[in-house]
């Protein structure tokens, strides 16, 4: 490397060097500095912040706002003293002193002026329509004398997007202390309730406040999952930190995370357990007996309805319509599944004889035929005539 080159990790931390916009590298600086920070513009909400906010911090390595208008010494009256980010520590700073930072250099020719509204202009580049609407309406409280001012914009969008009161970081304990409610809401996603750990942790940490209790809370919000293997691999987890080992919060969202996106890929995350599979399978046999049930009832019912659709070889169907006696006028025989009916008044049901022909059969005359009942009962009556005149 030459020995007069200066280095520096990015183009804007380079030199703290008043920008001359007038200029063509001067006028690709504010173009890439003022660019929206993604596709997906921010809604000024809570679920959005997290990552809006690292949006931010990423664009402020770049462009060097990290170092200036960022950065907000922890006394005013001393700039080169000790310092605090904002992006680490915006619940803990109030209004006033950011205001009063940036009283220091707004609408004076330094570099931080020209960072400040890049970043003004950056962060409204990014956000949405709906976001904008939340906080143009607090324009007086992020301008000093009519200047709009970046740092004093990102502070109003924190409290707008968290209802930044006193009351904020109960809410954020409490959020933390119902993982158990929150997971079955993102319809149990491991990886969202991760990030949403992760998120309030960040905002409840930018307040400077702690919590104790964090692993005792997502023992408690990861058990609320449905699945049993993953259930039964939180418990050895937890067996295990209650026995004197070592594990982080962070460490348990990892292995929660891993055992979830592993049973995800073998198709195996929420599977049913083998006694429940036992059940699906006999609920399944019973819904089938059932169906079968009510398609045998409706064919049995169409059929006695409709004795003429009846099939011939059917007889457990056959025996419905076959006791139906025919009605007055009625012509025999009766065609059922293609085939001749006589009503018999001995057997009291449709038959494949006559009444004539089944007296025959009883009085060991010759096997039935399929002669009509009137055509038997007139040969009948011939021949008694034939008897009488022989006897005279």
């Amino acid at each position: 490397m030459a020995a007069n080159v200066q280095f520096s990790l990015a183009p804007g931390v380079a030199t703290n060097a008043v920008i001359d916009y007038t200029t063509t590298s001067g006028q690709k600086v504010w173009d890439k500095a003022t660019a929206k920070l993604a596709e997906e513009q921010f809604d000024c909400d809570s679920e959005g912040l997290r990552d809006f906010l690292e949006l931010v911090r990423a664009r402020a390595e770049v462009q060097g706002w990290n170092v200036s208008v960022l950065s907000i010494p922890v006394d005013v009256a001393n700039p080169l003293g000790a310092t605090q980010d904002f992006l680490d520590h915006y619940g803990e700073i109030s209004l006033d002193r950011y205001r009063a930072n940036a009283t220091t250099y707004y609408n004076q020719a330094n570099r931080a002026a020209q960072d400040s509204m890049q970043l003004y202009t950056c962060v409204m580049n990014s956000m949405s329509r709906i976001g904008r609407n939340k906080v143009t309406g607090f324009r007086d409280q992020y301008s000093i004398n009519g200047t709009p001012c970046g740092i004093l914009l990102l502070k109003v969008i924190v409290c707008e997007s968290y209802i930044d009161t006193n009351a904020t970081t109960s809410y954020i304990r409490g959020q933390l202390s119902s993982l158990d409610e929150y997971l079955p809401q993102v319809d149990y996603d491991i990886g969202k309730m991760n990030l949403h750990v992760q998120s309030l942790m960040e905002a409840l940490n930018a307040r400077g406040e702690t919590t104790t209790d964090l692993l005792t809370n997502l023992f408690k919000g990861y058990k609320s999952a449905k699945d049993e293997n993953f259930i039964k691999y939180i418990d050895l987890k937890e067996e295990f930190y209650e026995e004197g080992n070592a594990l982080t919060a962070t460490e348990l969202m990892e292995f929660a995370k891993n055992k979830w996106s592993i049973l995800k890929q073998k198709h195996m995350w929420n599977a049913p357990s083998p006694q429940e599979e036992k059940i699906l399978a006999l609920e399944a046999k019973v819904k089938k007996l059932e169906q079968k049930k009510k398609k045998t009832t409706r064919t049995t019912t169409r059929n006695s309805s409709n004795p003429q659709s009846a099939p011939a070889s059917g007889r457990r169907n056959d025996k419905a319509w076959m006791l139906v006696p025919p009605k007055q006028g009625e012509s025999q025989p009766r065609t059922v599944g293609g085939k001749p009916w006589w009503w018999c008044l001995k057997h009291k049901k449709w038959c494949r004889h006559t009444t004539e022909k089944c007296r025959e059969q009883n009085l060991g005359g010759s096997k039935p035929t399929t002669e009509s009942s009137s055509g038997d009962s007139n040969n009948s009556r011939s021949q008694s005539k034939k008897k009488k005149k022989q006897m005279v």
